[in-house]
């Protein structure tokens, strides 16, 4: 009777906590490593502020960067990320690697000429990484896609060097899937930038030289960047990276 007991006991244990796995790692709230990512956040679990703090896994990119995010209940389900800063940000998640892939949901909310929103991969210590960016491209073909390559020597969160770029769509008020992959190793690391409505969906591809605008990245961080001179109408939400 006593092996019966523990038998069970031990089949019950192990149910009890799949289904507790299972459960935590579905919320996607906070960094949740979420079945099939290896990061994930849709800013739910975070209570609504103006500005917000980084938590859950968040941190800025730099400390001059204080104050220039906020949480605010407009996202595609519940909560939306939103940028009330200015200049180049960042906000850098936990996650690290080399090979990769960033997706996020964004809302443009108008479009402001010269002034974008997008994602980045690899970023490191130096603050180098690669960014692909959703912007209005004035003087040129307007609204844009954008792979960008960011090497700073001196350490700061300095302009970007644009890598190539095409004209896009991009309408107010409509979701878009942003998508970022990073593979391959130094001296020939692949960059593939895409954005999509869920209908019509355009894709960059650049495969960095290890020279121009510096050396290649070989790993690091992920998260998202905008630059804007005071603002920019934009909501974030769903943000995941998943490995190969």
């Amino acid at each position: 009777m006593k092996k019966v007991y523990l038998f069970q006991m031990t089949i019950l244990s192990v149910f009890l906590v799949s289904f507790l796995v299972i459960a935590g790692c579905g919320s996607g709230g906070g960094g949740a490593a979420a079945p099939g990512y290896a990061f994930q956040d849709n800013f739910d679990s975070y209570t609504a502020a103006h500005p917000w703090t980084p938590a859950g896994g968040w941190a800025y990119g730099d400390s001059s960067d204080s104050g220039a995010w906020s949480i605010e209940n407009s996202g595609l389900t519940g909560n939306g990320l939103e940028f009330i800063g200015s200049g180049v940000d960042f906000l850098v998640s936990s996650y690290t690697g080399d090979d990769y892939t960033v997706t996020v949901r964004v809302r443009p909310t108008s479009i402001v000429v010269g002034q974008g929103f997008g994602i980045f991969a690899r970023y490191d210590a130096g603050k180098n990484c690669y960014g692909m960016v959703v912007f209005n491209k004035s003087p040129g073909p307007g609204n844009s896609l954008a792979i960008y390559k960011f090497y700073n020597s001196d350490g700061s969160n300095g302009a970007p060097w644009v890598i190539d770029y095409l004209a896009t769509a991009l309408d107010t008020d409509t979701y878009y899937t942003l998508t970022l992959k990073v593979s391959g190793s130094v001296p020939n690391p692949v960059i593939t930038a895409t954005v999509t409505d869920g209908v019509n969906s355009q894709t960059l591809t650049y495969t960095d030289d290890n020279s121009t605008y510096g050396s290649a990245i070989p790993s690091g961080k992920a998260g998202v960047w905008v630059y804007a001179s005071s603002g920019i109408p934009v909501i974030y939400d769903d943000f995941t990276v998943a490995e190969p």
